[in-house]
């Protein structure tokens, strides 16, 4: 038994009047202190300092209604909440480019004796102050300034003429439900239903999830064609807007005194700079290139099987072709094991399970809270506890079905952060999962795919990494934007352990285990996909560093992808002029110098896996406590890289992640 929870579960009753009064609590208090740091004459980290990282620490108040504004089905609530996330967003902008409060803040970091007397973790806030406003132009002035705020502001103008223009009709094409035969009805439900000439089709847009699924299960050769050919067309015209915001953060970069965007970016990378990365990349590719030529050939083959069969000429294996053979070819290579599996993966009792493994890696305790309202009937709330001082960490809550009006956004998001009040209490954190699976009826409850389970897995790590973290600041709680996903993936790695999946499956009919068979095909991939998809993925990482790390201000970038994915052996063939880049929404939508980040992640996590916890134990405490102190705990206190050299006692390395791929022997 656990004692009552020192603090009560976050109130969602607010109306529309709270959310403003809210809102306007928040920024009288921030204006009161801003102003006071201001009028210092004398700076100093107690009267600058501390009361502007105390400011970040009572705004977090406000993310309650920032997260309303995604997950209510309240309808004049979440107009309330979103016009009032929208004024906070501005005011925290225009905040942020105070010169009178930078101006304190600069004189403190350029104070060195002051910095020599302050701790480690003291001088790091300064700086982290320090770099925010720099970083927002307000060490420039005159014709830098006006560039650099030129600039920005015409990059938020590319993102949502970029965004709106995907909603566009023009970028959805219809299908009849013949030429989609092959898709999956969870798929198929998913797409918007049109009418065209009195006949229902199916509208799929040009870009996104849809998209892919269609390439992937559709059996018709010519609708995948059809599908591929208006999205390239359409990506081809999107190019445009990609070349002037990859021009516009270059300019960015060079009003800021940096010789590139790349460069600008990794300031704040746990990774440190982009050699890093394309070293890593670099090694991996170097393992699976020489394969890849081997699966593409079995690739063809299939295709030119199933033209032989269909007595049908063969003329080539193209672009549209490949995403649908290579899911025939994993689905092949697998044994049914990720279909079959569904049936022994109901949401409850996986969430429950994979509870229980945390529980157990980390030496904490989760029930069910005693009281507590939601924004919603189907959210659960749970309270998480130390084992062994019984000492509450914070609260946990689970959102996980779809919902009218809902966004269909998911992830993991923090609703109120941990840090250390004024007055010397510890502000307990709230995190929860958010996420549309479809609901469980009458005659069947919310079965999961084994990627559903992994993304919930890992969704789950990056939550326990809110939860887990103690720091005294906000400023310092986040260890960076390339490593925030990655507690979440290393601790998906239990999946890969047949006892593991043994112990949170079980059918929703019978109640039965998961058969040994299945078992066994646990943590097994497919060698040949592994290599195609990650030589794709790589190729992707190299183009979005290179035509950010150009000094040039005019580029060329769609040559310089055809000259990456060629060199690569990215290209197949198919219309010509025409080619489809599934990254592109990221490096147009503030995803830039980012692609990197799944596959850095996925390096980092096999490593600290396969070199801890699969050799100490999965459930070895002092593993688990040692993935605690050092990989959860210090938040940003301290650089992400410096984290994970304390937990491995070593620099990380991309040995563990080639072998368990299969790709070094």
């Amino acid at each position: 038994m656990v004692p009552a929870a020192p603090i009560k579960p976050i109130n969602f009753n607010i109306t529309p009047e709270d959310a403003f009064n809210l809102l306007s609590n928040v920024i009288c208090k921030y204006t009161a202190v801003m102003d006071n740091v201001a009028q210092q004459t004398r700076p100093t980290y107690q009267n600058t300092i501390v009361p502007i990282a105390e400011c970040t620490n009572v705004s977090t108040s406000f993310w309650v209604v920032s997260f309303l504004k995604d997950v209510t089905d309240d309808e004049r609530l979440r107009k309330a909440c979103t016009r009032a996330d929208k004024r906070f967003t501005e005011f925290i902008i225009e905040s942020n480019m105070r010169t009178d409060v930078y101006k304190a803040v600069r004189s403190v970091y350029d104070d060195h004796n002051q910095l020599a007397a302050l701790s480690p973790t003291e001088r790091r806030l300064v700086e982290r102050i320090e770099r925010h406003y720099r970083r927002r132009g307000l060490l420039i002035s005159g014709e830098k300034r006006a560039v650099f705020e030129n600039a920005k502001k015409r990059l938020a103008e590319i993102e949502a003429e970029y965004i709106e223009a995907g909603e566009s009709e023009s970028a959805r094409i219809s299908f009849s439900l013949e030429e989609l035969e092959g898709m999956p009805e969870e798929y198929l439900c998913r797409l918007q239903v049109v009418a065209e000439d009195g006949a229902e089709r199916y509208a799929i847009k040009t870009r996104g999830d849809d998209n892919l699924n269609a390439m992937t299960f559709v059996k018709s050769e010519s609708a995948r064609k059809k599908l591929y050919v208006a999205s390239g067309k359409k990506c081809m015209e999107d190019m445009a807007w990609l070349k002037e915001a990859v021009e516009l953060r270059l300019q960015v970069a060079n009003a800021l005194g940096y010789q590139s965007y790349a460069e600008y970016v990794f300031e704040e990378r746990a990774a440190g700079s982009a050699d890093l990365v394309i070293s890593m990349a670099g090694d991996i590719r170097k393992q699976i290139t020489s394969s890849v030529k081997e699966q593409m050939g079995q690739l063809e083959a299939a295709k030119r099987a199933d033209m032989e069969a269909a007595g049908e000429p063969y003329s080539g294996f193209f672009e549209w072709d490949y995403y649908y053979y290579l899911g025939a070819d994993d689905s092949a290579d697998e044994s049914g094991f990720y279909a079959d599996i569904q049936a022994y993966y109901p949401m409850v009792e996986v969430v429950l399970g994979l509870l229980d493994v945390y529980e157990r890696i980390l030496g904490l305790t989760i029930v069910a809270a005693k009281n507590g309202n939601t924004w919603a009937d189907d959210v659960d709330i749970l309270e998480v506890w130390e084992v062994s001082e019984c000492k509450f960490v914070g609260h946990l809550y689970l959102d996980l079905y779809h919902r009218p009006g809902k966004n269909e956004c998911h992830g993991t998001r923090g609703i109120r952060p941990s840090h250390m009040r004024a007055n010397g209490e510890l502000q307990h954190p709230a995190v929860a999962l958010v996420h549309a699976y479809p609901k469980p009826t009458s005659a069947k409850p919310a079965l999961l795919h084994h990627s559903d389970v992994s993304e919930i897995m890992s969704m789950l790590g990056t939550a326990f990494l809110h939860l887990c973290t103690s720091v005294a600041w906000v400023d310092l709680s986040s260890p960076g934007f390339d490593f925030m996903s990655t507690p979440g993936d290393v601790l998906r790695h239990w999946l890969r352990e047949p006892s593991v999946v043994g112990q949170i499956g079980v059918h929703y009919q019978t109640g039965e285990p998961v058969p040994e068979a299945m078992l066994k095909a646990v943590g097994k991939s497919n060698p040949n996909t592994d290599r195609s998809l990650r030589l794709r993925e790589i190729a992707s990482i190299m183009y979005d560093i290179a035509i950010h790390s150009t000094t040039d201000g005019s580029i060329d970038v769609l040559q310089i992808f055809r000259d990456i994915f060629e060199d690569m052996g990215c290209l197949l063939g198919g219309e010509e002029g025409v080619f489809n880049m599934p990254f592109l929404p990221h490096l147009i939508g503030g995803y830039n110098v980012g692609l990197y980040t799944y596959l850095w992640s996925d390096i980092l996590s096999h490593d600290m896996y396969f070199s801890r916890f699969a050799k100490e134990g999965l459930y070895n405490r002092r593993t688990g406590k040692d993935f605690r102190r050092e990989i959860l705990q210090p938040g940003g206190s301290r650089d992400a890289m410096e984290s994970i050299r304390m937990f491995l006692g070593r620099e990380p390395n991309s040995n563990a992640f080639l072998k368990a791929n299969g790709f070094l022997f």
